[in-house]
């Protein structure tokens, strides 16, 4: 379940490294001196972990600060902070390729197995 957890992991942090829109408010952009949605410090998305504990994947933020970072980002706070959905977005629109990748991983694992 590794490779899969991994892959995960490596579309989530994409969708963080390539921006998620709308751009950020003027505001923004003279707070933080860039207009990177999503991207402050880099903490938050240094910060992104999976977990496997028997057949269940956990890929997210472990630690309060950054789980509230994440949840305020890919939610939003209406009037004062846009929805960007890094996290559930783009597991929706990986849906079938982490699906592949799982299958692929299960069938090695069975294959060992086997021999």
């Amino acid at each position: 379940m590794i490779k899969t957890a991994e892959f995960v992991k490596s579309l989530v942090v994409k969708a963080i490294d390539d921006g998620m829109p709308p751009p950020n408010a003027p505001s923004t952009v003279d707070q933080k001196g860039s207009n990177h949605p999503l991207v402050d410090t880099g903490e938050m998305r240094n910060s992104i972990e999976y977990r496997i504990d028997g057949n269940t994947i956990r890929v997210g933020f472990f630690d309060e600060q950054n789980a509230l970072k994440a949840v305020v980002n890919n939610y939003g706070v209406p009037g004062k902070i846009p929805a960007r959905p890094f996290m559930s977005a783009t597991i929706d629109e990986h849906i079938d390729d982490i699906s592949k990748v799982l299958m692929n991983e299960m069938a090695d694992k069975i294959l060992e197995r086997v021999k």
